[in-house]
């Protein structure tokens, strides 16, 4: 009891020192460049014209709805972006570790597992930017769990119907969620067709089609390419073949021998305490096998249609499941030696400590904390996303005098002046970027590891400059 007493108190400790972790200013761009500013977009504009002019709106999805809540609240200010970075948190590691400690209620692992999750190394500030990949991550352990009480013939038709709607949100959400639910649909296709359960097939195949139509219709309308950002070569829409050589270089990039070891350490090596997973192969336990199955089937789906791209963030919903795996793998050693539990539960909680980077966190807290209250809001944003900068430096326009700035990417637009319109060069509205194009623009926006053919000795000159970041002006 006291070892449950203790457990339980350092899991609610690390919770919240991970949730106020999550109100850390990030300056993470794919967050500051369209997850949270479509809803900005869409207060300017309107919604057609957030479909046709704000291009990154096409890489959100069903979970970025929830980002229109603060900025309804706060606009567009540092305050909606912390509550955004805390519902990304909130519906990924928060809610996981908890039902996490929940699936393992009955036993002594429950809190340990939930701190293991909680403490994931491997690219773990992902789950803190306002971004969308911890919430399918989620959906993935909580659509297993419906898996289990299928199996056991539990509320089979409302648990099928659960998972659908979970496959459909996910895929609606983020596509390549597709890699992570289609081993799961797979199993329980199988499952229901050796108990001669074809209706449920039906069911969950359709129900879970209703959801994820509707954002492939609108990538139809819009860009006559349903399945953005893949597929490019069956559907290239209407991309120039600059885009389309762009996209493609990003998401279906070909797997390489140094791309497999480092997707490889992202997924085996996430936690110390992964070194015991090798172990569960000679076990024959279901309850160890399947969630592990279903892990590295959806790890391989990713290697193989987009190998080449090395992120963590990719392989979170593997990563979720593997902790599950893990959870059955240690109840099932402490089944076979009940004399060494102790000592077998302390090594794990040392392993799982060892690199669990709190002190980074408390660093990041205590440190914003202070700012957080002793500084101006402008001032905060400045120190803690320097790039913000760049926009002391453009001129002030009206909403009828908009400013258009060419840019090569990771502008951090969120922060942009209402006057500032980004045309990027990498999306369709840019068709091509020459010296004769470039001149259209008063301003460049570009980084010094990328090739932006302007000439810019002669028609630009630099009035900014933040480590690579550049804003040039037209001469």
């Amino acid at each position: 009891m006291q070892n449950k007493t203790f457990m339980k108190a350092l899991f609610i400790f690390i919770w919240i020192i991970k949730c106020l972790e999550s109100l850390y200013l990030f300056s993470h761009g794919d967050a500051l460049n369209y997850h949270i500013v479509w809803p900005k977009i869409l207060h300017e504009v309107g919604l057609n014209t957030l479909f046709t002019e704000f291009f990154p709106v096409w890489l959100a999805g069903y979970f970025d709805l929830l980002y229109i809540i603060p900025f309804s609240l706060f606009g567009a200010s540092p305050w909606a972006q912390m509550m955004s970075q805390f519902l990304h948190f909130f519906f990924s590691l928060g809610l996981g570790s908890f039902i996490l400690v929940s699936f393992f209620r009955k036993t002594d692992l429950a809190y340990l597992m939930g701190i293991i999750l909680l403490t994931l190394n491997k690219s773990s500030d992902f789950f803190l930017y306002a971004k969308n990949d911890g919430f399918i991550a989620l959906l993935v352990l909580v659509s297993y769990i419906m898996l289990t009480h299928i199996e056991s013939d539990r509320k089979v038709l409302k648990n099928t119907l659960l998972i659908s709607l979970l496959a459909g949100i996910a895929v609606g959400s983020k596509l390549s969620a597709a890699f992570s639910f289609l081993p799961i649909g797979l199993y329980l296709t199988f499952l229901f067709i050796k108990r001669s359960q074809y209706r449920y097939i039906t069911y969950s195949f359709f129900t879970s089609l209703a959801l994820a139509l509707p954002p492939l219709y609108l990538k139809w309308i819009y860009l006559k390419s349903p399945f953005f950002p893949g597929l490019l070569s069956v559907f290239p829409g209407d991309f120039s073949p600059e885009n389309l050589q762009a996209w493609k270089n990003f998401v279906s990039k070909k797997a390489s021998l140094s791309s497999i070891l480092t997707n490889l350490k992202y997924y085996f090596f996430n936690k110390a305490v992964f070194i015991a997973l090798p172990l569960s192969f000679i076990f024959r336990k279901k309850a160890i096998w399947l969630p592990l199955l279903l892990s590295l089937s959806s790890f391989l789906l990713y290697l193989l249609f987009n190998g080449g791209v090395t992120s963590a963030r990719f392989y979170f919903a593997s990563v979720f499941l593997l902790v599950l795996a893990l959870g059955e793998l240690f109840l099932h050693f402490f089944e076979k030696i009940p004399s060494k539990r102790n000592i077998i539960f302390v090594v794990l909680l040392i392993l799982t400590l060892v690199d669990s980077k709190l002190d980074k966190s408390l660093g990041r807290i205590t440190i914003f904390g202070q700012d957080v209250f002793s500084i101006k809001e402008r001032e905060l944003v400045r120190k803690y996303i320097p790039r913000t900068q760049v926009w002391d430096y453009v001129p002030k326009g009206t909403q009828n005098r908009k400013i258009h700035i060419l840019a090569e990417g990771f502008a951090q637009s969120y922060y942009a002046p209402s006057y500032v319109r980004l045309h990027e060069q990498a999306y369709p509205e840019v068709k091509k970027i020459d010296p004769a194009h470039c001149r259209a623009y008063p301003y460049l926006i570009k980084s010094i590891h990328h090739e932006m053919n302007c000439d810019f000795s002669k028609d630009f000159k630099e009035i900014y400059r933040w480590e690579s970041f550049i804003l040039y002006q037209r001469i």
